[in-house]
């Protein structure tokens, strides 16, 4: 997906976003999809995580890595994923 705004703007990007008052990790990631892709992701299996550090005064970014193998729905587009391509999980576009 390529963001089209705030962390990771103008990049392939993944689905993702705040985790909500009250919401575990794992219920953000589901409705994230839902939310900015209009997909009901299928048992997502954590991947691990990162922390980006900025040398400007944009915060922190604790990001989780989540993947599914299947999901319901169809894909649609967004205020937050303006583009939308899928890769092969063995050729992510590291280089864009």
């Amino acid at each position: 997906m390529k963001n089209s705004k705030k962390f990771g703007g103008g990049r392939w990007n993944g689905f993702g976003g705040e985790v909500e008052p009250e919401e575990t990790i794992e219920e953000a990631v589901l409705r994230e999809a839902f939310e900015e892709g209009g997909i009901n992701v299928i048992n997502p299996k954590k991947l691990g995580e990162t922390l980006f550090k900025f040398k400007t005064e944009e915060p922190d970014h604790r990001v989780h890595f989540y993947k599914a193998g299947d999901y319901r729905g169809k894909l649609k587009r967004s205020p937050e994923m303006i583009m939308y391509r899928w890769f092969p999980e063995n050729n992510p576009p590291l280089d864009d």
